[in-house]
């Protein structure tokens, strides 16, 4: 793909689409005006480029069910940094390691905007768990965890439970939901 003309593009979703297992292209991060990017269920695979970092204006990311896409720690922190205007981030069923608890001050906590984060079907490493740091997302409404492979600890659910704003927080146990 060639986004070389597109710099001017607010929105670009490629969702439901059949790419063949191929790459996400590197040059996407050319498309620097991109406020809304979904790519899910698009059949991609191999490892999100670094260079999707490069779209800062980004206010919604979706690479949900991209079950042969890779996320190492460097991208996602590098992503997460530079988008400070985020308020939707679906990382769902991407069957990868999500670095999300790789230290306390890990960008993910500085999104103030963030109110809806998706982190269904996922493995956090190398702890397993919800990073107790998931408290400061102060406009988090809807935080969906549903075939989450680890732990979230009590204290955090009663903390998320508590928080006024949240309306949506869904993990499944068992035959109840939380």
């Amino acid at each position: 793909m060639n986004f070389s003309q597109l710099h001017h593009l607010h929105t670009l979703n490629l969702a439901y689409n059949y790419f063949n297992h191929s790459s996400i292209p590197h040059n996407i991060g050319q498309l620097t005006n991109l406020r809304h990017l979904n790519l899910s269920d698009a059949y991609f695979s191999g490892k999100i480029p670094t260079e999707i970092s490069y779209l800062s204006n980004l206010v919604s990311l979706d690479l949900s069910y991209g079950d042969e896409l890779q996320l190492d720690e460097r991208t996602f922190e590098t992503m997460l940094h530079n988008f400070t205007n985020l308020e939707l981030l679906s990382l769902g069923d991407i069957l990868s390691e999500i670095p999300v608890s790789i230290h306390p001050n890990s960008s993910l906590f500085q999104l103030n905007h963030l109110h809806t984060l998706n982190l269904y079907n996922n493995y956090f490493y190398p702890s397993s768990s919800i990073p107790h740091n998931i408290g400061r997302l102060r406009n988090l409404r809807h935080l969906k965890l549903s075939g989450f492979d680890g732990k979230i600890p009590t204290d955090i659910i009663i903390f998320l439970e508590s928080l006024s704003n949240i309306v949506h927080l869904y993990k499944k146990i068992g035959k109840r939901s939380i």
